[in-house]
């Protein structure tokens, strides 16, 4: 069972949470990140990304130093501020659409990461996990959970409502539009209840947060530590909601050759229409100006015979890209690239179209059900197989580890 601990956190002081608090997670170009965070020097990017604040070719590393001391300003400033007690942390976020995400932030052991108590689902890009441990060694902080989840129960939601009674601790409204609520309970009672709830979950599963958690272990080993904490965001498995990621490639490629290829697996259509619900054994293949409808012929499909391998993603990995382009290890092919299914595909029509990529792939969504087939299989997706929300701000609450 995996080891859930509270934690003394570090978060903005009051009237500051709306400013230090960042979405990580938008695309954002170098000018639109240079822009921001001059306009906001409390951003909690200039600790999360501070190279922009450096010559784009610098490779000496110095921009992870730069980043501790943003932070360690901010605490001399009386920006940020540190509790004096372990706490969990109750955590809503509210949306304008009125979807609501509700969750305990806590933190979990990173050897159950290692020992497969908290389980993976999908394969990590080497270089991004490289990056997270060189910031996670040199600032000494996390501020972004790795978002677990569990099997609801009535018990664990019975408690955080519970508490959801009560005035909350602080409570902001970030410039989308949605609102954040914290309520921190350090109460020896609460934290023992919560405890003892969670240590019936057999397993955690990560529902986003696989290179936090590939960096962290990385660190461990690295280290020679036995073990640290890892900042986590606990929701149940009924409140996930999971989108695809678009493969957009700028592989080169002969559109008759291409075409020929997927033949061999595919029932191949090409549709006027590309805006369609996708089953699970279909692809649709993005061209300039053209859209091919991609099912897998029966003959392939019966021979399908792990969950893994049932998958789409892992259709498009097997029968499209090692076939045909011969990538063997898509987390290693710098010239894929991957879009959030929140991208609206017209979007990807378009940069397909105007020549920003030279062809694209659209995938259908998986669903929970999977997410737990899979890490129960031991199993792992290709990398970028799920884009999944809640998608959690950076910096409404740090762990110094």
């Amino acid at each position: 069972m995996p080891k859930l601990s509270p934690f003394v956190a570090t978060h903005a002081n009051e009237g500051f949470h709306h400013l230090v608090a960042e979405n990580t997670h938008l695309s954002l170009t170098t000018e639109q990140l240079t822009q921001k965070l001059e306009e906001n020097p409390f951003s909690y990017l200039h600790i999360f990304k501070p190279q922009i604040h450096f010559n784009s070719n610098d490779k000496s590393g110095m921009f992870y130093s730069f980043g501790k001391n943003y932070y360690n300003q901010l605490k001399e400033q009386g920006v940020l501020v540190k509790d004096k007690t372990p706490a969990y942390y109750i955590y809503k976020q509210k949306f304008i659409d009125g979807i609501e995400f509700i969750g305990i932030v806590a933190t979990a052991a990173a050897s159950d990461y290692r020992n497969d108590t908290i389980k993976k689902h999908e394969n990590t890009l080497v270089e991004k996990e490289v990056l997270l441990e060189k910031h996670l060694d040199t600032t000494g902080i996390i501020g972004e959970p790795v978002l677990l989840t569990y099997k609801q129960t009535d018990s664990i939601d019975s408690i955080v409502h519970q508490i959801m009674d009560s005035l909350p601790t602080f409570e902001f409204e970030y410039n989308d539009k949605s609102i954040h609520t914290f309520w921190k309970v350090d109460s020896t009672d609460f934290i023992q209840s919560v405890t003892q709830e969670f240590a019936n979950v057999q397993s955690f599963y990560i529902a986003d947060g696989h290179h936090r958690c590939a960096a962290m272990a990385r660190k461990i080993e690295h280290s020679n530590l036995e073990d640290c904490n890892m900042l986590c965001y606990l929701i149940p498995d009924n409140q996930l909601r999971i989108l695809p990621f678009y493969r957009l490639l700028n592989l080169e490629f002969n559109t008759e050759e291409l075409i020929l290829s997927l033949g061999e697996y595919f029932e191949l259509e090409k549709v006027e229409n590309p805006y369609m619900n996708l089953h699970d054994n279909q692809l649709l293949l993005v061209l300039p100006h053209a859209f091919f409808l991609l099912s897998l012929k029966e003959s392939f499909n019966a021979g399908l015979v792990s969950v893994l391998d049932n998958l789409n993603v892992s259709i498009l990995e097997n029968f499209v890209f090692k076939t045909y382009f011969n990538v063997e290890d898509s987390r290693l092919e710098n010239k894929i690239e991957y879009f959030s299914g929140k991208v609206p595909l017209d979007k990807i029509i378009d940069l397909v179209n105007r020549g920003d990529y030279k062809l694209a792939f659209s995938l259908s969504s998986l669903t929970t059900k999977d997410i737990v087939a899979i890490s129960e299989a031991g199993l792992t997706m290709p990398p970028k197989s799920t884009y999944v929300e809640p998608k959690l701000l950076s910096g409404c609450l740090i762990h110094e580890f």
